[in-house]
C-alpha cells in the first residue's frame, strides 16, 4: 500500500528512515536524525536532520514518507508542518495507536509511546499550515 501511495512520485523522501533497511526503491533522499543509524547506511545515502527542521528547500519532493518514526519526533505538529513544506503532491504516515494497541509486535521492548495529544491534523501536501481538529469520538 505504501508503494501504491506513492507510485505517483518520481521524487520521494523518506524521513526518519534509520538504517534504511525498510527503505521503499521508490525514495530518493533520505534524512535521519541519529548518527548511529547514519553510520550504518552507505556513506552519503542520508544528511543528517530531524522532522521538525528539514534542512531542505520548499517544495522539493512530489512525495514525502515518514513510518514508524512519529514517535521519535519532539514535536509532531512540526514535523507534519515541515513534510507539508517539502512536499508537492503525496504525504504518507505509517504509525500506530500506542493507546488502541500497546502491545504492537514492532515496538514490544523496544519503543516507547509518543506522548503526544490524541488529535487529528489535517495536513495537505504543498501546505505549511496543517489545520487541527478534535479526536473523532469512536
Amino acid at each position: 500500500q505504501i508503494l501504491k501511495s506513492l507510485a505517483m512520485c518520481e521524487t520521494v523522501l523518506n524521513l526518519g528512515t534509520g538504517t534504511g533497511c525498510y527503505e521503499p526503491t521508490t525514495c530518493t533522499q533520505a534524512v535521519e536524525p541519529s548518527l548511529k543509524m547514519i553510520a550504518q547506511r552507505p556513506l552519503g545515502s542520508a544528511p543528517k536532520g530531524m522532522a521538525e527542521r528539514l534542512p531542505l528547500a520548499n517544495q522539493s519532493f512530489d512525495g514525502s514518507l515518514a513510518s514508524f518514526t512519529i514517535h521519535h519526533w519532539s514535536d509532531v505538529s512540526a514535523g507534519l508542518c515541515e513534510m507539508c513544506r517539502v512536499t508537492r503532491k503525496r504525504i504518507v504516515l505509517f504509525t500506530w495507536d500506542p493507546e488502541l494497541d500497546s502491545n504492537f509486535w514492532l515496538t514490544r521492548g523496544s519503543v516507547q509511546p509518543p506522548a503526544v495529544s490524541r488529535q487529528t491534523m489535517v495536513v495537505k501536501a504543498g501546505d505549511p499550515q496543517p489545520s487541527r481538529q478534535r479526536p473523532r469520538s469512536a
